[in-house]
């Protein structure tokens, strides 16, 4: 019995001892901290990542917030992550769509829209 505290008093220390890591690069130097994500998780992450996924979210926002057609709605409503969300767009983005050039157009000429 002895033996088995003392095991389990050394695997406790040795949990609270556990250096943090970032969850994306695995860095351990620096801040970790953990941040909520549009995704709904909440990784441990350096600052370097979690600045990068600031970012992100950022252009996502930024991204859908775009005139939208057909195509660019049903993106926003199915993607699963904002990486997917933002290489989705982007994707979009590229190639000429009537619908989005004709809304950019409309934007651009009208002086009274925001």
């Amino acid at each position: 019995m002895i033996t088995a505290n003392m095991t389990s008093a050394q695997d406790n220390s040795r949990a609270s001892a556990a250096v943090l890591a970032c969850q994306n690069c695995g860095t351990t130097g620096g801040y970790i901290e953990e941040i909520w994500t549009d995704d709904g998780g909440k990784p441990l992450l350096c600052e370097d990542c979690a600045g990068e996924v600031r970012r992100l979210e950022k252009l996502a926002d930024e991204l859908a917030a775009a005139p939208s057609c057909q195509q660019r709605q049903q993106i926003l409503n199915t993607v699963e992550t904002t990486t997917e969300l933002v290489n989705r767009l982007r994707a979009h983005d590229m190639v000429p769509c009537v619908a989005c050039a004709s809304a950019r157009t409309s934007a651009a000429l009208d002086p009274h829209a925001n």
